[in-house]
């Protein structure tokens, strides 16, 4: 659902990940086995569940994930860099 919402803003998938990959972090060679979730990712991983419960689902879905990332991001991270904006995606639930 995600994938769909991005690429009807006129973004290519290929476009996100070589953009994140040369924004963010690379990824952790051996991965614990709790990740520790920093102070975004938590707050992304609680705007999900209140974006799904906002909509009356009853489970998360990518295109919760979506909002709340967006959210979080607060117009400056690696999606809304590519013209992904948050209103956009919420008209299209």
């Amino acid at each position: 659902m995600a994938a769909r919402r991005l690429i009807s803003q006129g973004v290519l998938l290929a476009d996100i990940e070589r953009t994140a990959e040369a924004t963010l972090a690379p990824a952790m060679v051996n991965v614990p086995a709790l990740i520790p979730f920093d102070p975004h990712a938590k707050k992304a991983l609680q705007h999900s569940s209140a974006e799904a419960q906002k909509n009356g689902e009853d489970s998360i879905g990518s295109e919760h994930v979506l909002l709340a990332i967006l959210a979080v991001e607060q117009g400056t991270g690696v999606l809304a860099g590519l013209g992904v904006t948050p209103e956009v995606s919420e008209a299209q639930l």
